[in-house]
């Protein structure tokens, strides 16, 4: 916009498109900023203003007189204080499980920001300038802009937040209907609020989205933890679910959780102090939907990458392997003795959580070799159901046990 400008002195009027301009200061022959803005005159069509730099750089050094900022005159005498360039932090998701957008180039305002894009992966977190509406177009890998197949206009994001924008739809024809009659063309879903690390020190934070469009509303059981999400439509995302490490099966259930689709396990040991959102991804019945890829359960963490597949639970063996955990009596009052029987010596963790997978106890933590009888304490613990978690290496074991009191 302008180069080597002197105090005093001033350009000739610029020409430019009525849209945002994010503008930075320099002292001549420096690559450090003094200051960067935002110049919004999309609402000024037309009309004209005088960009001034006033104030300070020093106020300290003058009088403490006014700091240094841009402002923008109008010709009826109307005085507009750019505010400084703010940012959001954006994951951006491509769940599209339509076979003609199996990679895809991202544009952001006209710009390629990704030049291939395949199905079930994520972006990193980026930062995105805040406080303006950015246009995503979505189109054809080595296609220009023009030749987008979708494009998505006046997506504003908050200042120092986080959000999570998840390629949705099919672009084609050929397709099964949403059992819940919800339209199914490609679309981008917003997640906001999310989450780049887990609240807690240790735990494992999880948002759910349901992103098959033939599959109908569906909920998330744990045989440990309980009803975890109920009855969650296509399109839909559900709030993080903060748990321990370990491993867990989850069941996809009907809305009402009175038969199961499929099981996963979703082993998550090694993941603590990590964030992430699990996708219902594909298509449950793929002949239905151009022979396109089968539904699945897929985790993508914050740090991006392709998804990561949970496998299909089969049976006990997946989650419990080498424990053989007994608890008595059951239901206990006050304590309760815990057996558990290894083939050989293994690094043992046991500890109690309640239905919702919260840990309410810590047992022990320790090398356990053959047979080895355990006490509980559980005075501290109103009257309910427990689950006694038990974990060998990348073995879980788990019983419920009932205190009454």
């Amino acid at each position: 916009l302008a180069t080597n400008l002197q105090y005093g002195s001033s350009t000739g009027y610029l020409t430019v498109p009525a849209t945002w301009y994010p503008i930075s200061v320099y002292a001549t022959g420096t690559s450090t900023a003094v200051g960067n803005y935002l110049a919004d005159v999309s609402s000024l069509g037309g009309g004209a203003a005088v960009v001034l730099a006033s104030g300070f750089l020093t106020p300290s050094a003058n009088n403490n007189g006014p700091s240094f900022e841009l402002i923008a005159v109008l010709p009826d005498g109307t005085v507009i204080t750019l505010p400084s360039q703010t940012f959001a932090n954006v994951q951006v998701a491509h769940n599209c499980a339509d076979p003609a957008a199996d990679s895809v180039a991202v544009f952001i305002d006209g710009n390629l920001a990704i030049p291939s894009f395949h199905f079930r992966t994520a972006t990193p977190f980026i930062p995105v300038l805040a406080g303006v509406n950015h246009t995503i177009a979505v189109g054809p890998v080595g296609q220009p802009v023009t030749s987008a197949l979708a494009t998505f206009p006046n997506i504003s994001v908050a200042a120092d937040s986080n959000y999570v924008v998840v390629a949705s739809g099919v672009v084609g024809s050929g397709f099964a209907a949403n059992p819940s009659g919800i339209s199914t063309a490609f679309t981008l879903d917003i997640i906001p609020s999310a989450r780049r690390v887990a609240t807690t020190t240790g735990d494992v934070d999880l948002a759910v989205f349901h992103g098959a469009t033939d599959a109908p509303a569906v909920s998330v059981v744990s045989p440990v933890a309980g009803s975890l999400i109920q009855g969650i439509k296509y399109q839909q995302a559900h709030s993080y679910i903060e748990l321990p490490t370990g491993s867990y099966v989850l069941n996809l259930e009907d809305s009402a959780e009175t038969s199961t689709i499929v099981s996963y396990v979703a082993n998550v040991t090694t993941l603590a102090d990590s964030a992430g959102v699990v996708y219902a991804s594909g298509f449950l019945t793929p002949s239905a939907n151009n022979n396109g890829p089968a539904l699945g359960l897929y985790l993508s963490l914050a740090a991006g990458g392709p998804f990561i597949p949970l496998s299909i639970y089969t049976g006990v063996n997946d989650v419990t392997n080498s424990v053989g955990l007994q608890l008595y009596p059951n239901p206990a009052a006050n304590h309760i003795t815990a057996k558990i029987s290894l083939t050989g010596t293994s690094d043992v963790t046991m500890d109690v959580t309640d239905l919702s997978g919260q840990v309410v106890a810590q047992v022990m933590h320790g090398s356990v070799t053959g047979t080895r009888q355990v006490d509980i304490n559980t005075s501290h613990l109103s009257n309910g159901f427990y689950m006694l978690r038990v974990v060998d290496g990348e073995n879980v074991s788990v019983n419920k046990f009932l205190v009454v009191k």
